[in-house]
């Protein structure tokens, strides 16, 4: 089943989220549905997603593939006992996830696609580390998890506004040009709004070609333990908070509900989809993976 947009990344800005529970979840659904599809924890110091599908930990990891004791990503997957789903695990030495070098992630992005899968799901690190925004900028496909909750909608626009200078900064030939700007339109406290604007009026070829890149960058939201209409609502409303300050279109991907049957489903180390399938978070996660899969249909 051939997909215009293969690789998705799944990531937040602060822990709690449930975004590995979603993300394991997404996959099982995809397989469900007769996809096959590889699940990747790009987590190299706290990796489980193999403890949220009930697998022991695998004698070979990402952390193999990136420091080359083997040469190809497909030598570290292994298979579940989910029909039609591969996982590749994550590392847990603290130390790695601060010494993956810049190539290192390319490497990994050139790999993962690859591979025979149709979908390949990255679960990424917690937190606005470059190198999670990095492997953000260089999936297909995103989805944000957040919670309807000040601090994690805080965090989540630190790490939004991360992924963007990111972008910015990896277009050919930023760095030499960024001299020309004040220091103060990169230092964290400009909007980028407001910084494509200034840029405008220095150079009007450089802000073309930002808004280009940016018309690239869609980030999903996905609104996770929602309790209230309120809660649910977020979603529209953080979506045009993103449009009025970033400049980006970030499409709302849905709601899911707060159930006690996630906190158990992880307990018993299965996914809450397979858990719990006829609960209120599962079925609104198998409606965010078939949002996310019109989406990946579509070309940018």
């Amino acid at each position: 089943m051939l997909l215009d947009r293969k690789i998705w990344a799944v990531v937040s800005g602060k822990g709690g989220t449930g975004k590995s529970m979603i993300a394991v979840s997404m996959a099982c659904h995809l397989a469900d549905l007769g996809f096959k599809v590889m699940l990747v924890d790009a987590d190299l110091s706290c990796a489980n997603l193999h403890t949220l599908i009930g697998m022991e930990w695998p004698k070979t990891t990402i952390g193999d593939f990136i420091d080359r004791r083997v040469e190809n990503v497909e030598e570290v997957a292994v298979a579940s006992e989910i029909p039609g789903l591969r996982l590749i695990a994550g590392a847990l030495d603290p130390m790695e996830a601060s010494l993956v070098r810049y190539q290192q992630k390319r490497r990994i992005i050139r790999q993962l696609n690859t591979l025979s899968e149709d979908v390949v799901i990255i679960d990424l690190a917690t937190g606005a580390s470059l190198s999670q925004a990095e492997l953000f900028n260089a999936a297909d496909l995103g989805a944000f998890i957040l919670l309807p909750e000040p601090t994690a909608i805080e965090n989540a626009y630190r790490l939004l506004r991360m992924l963007y200078f990111c972008r910015v900064r990896d277009l050919p030939g930023w760095k030499k040009f960024e001299h020309n700007l004040p220091p103060s339109l990169m230092n964290g406290s400009t909007p980028p709004v407001k910084f494509l604007e200034e840029v405008d009026k220095i150079n009007s070829k450089w802000s073309r070609l930002i808004s280009r890149r940016m018309e690239q960058f869609t980030p999903g939201l996905v609104i996770n333990q929602a309790r209230t209409k309120e809660d649910r609502d977020l979603g529209p409303a953080m979506s045009l908070v993103c449009r009025r300050y970033f400049g980006l279109e970030a499409p709302f991907l849905g709601a899911i509900e707060y159930d006690e049957c996630v906190f158990q489903a992880a307990r018993h180390r299965k996914p809450v989809i397979l858990d719990y399938p006829h609960s209120r978070p599962s079925r609104s996660i198998r409606q965010v993976t078939e949002t996310m899969l019109s989406l990946s249909r579509r070309r940018t």
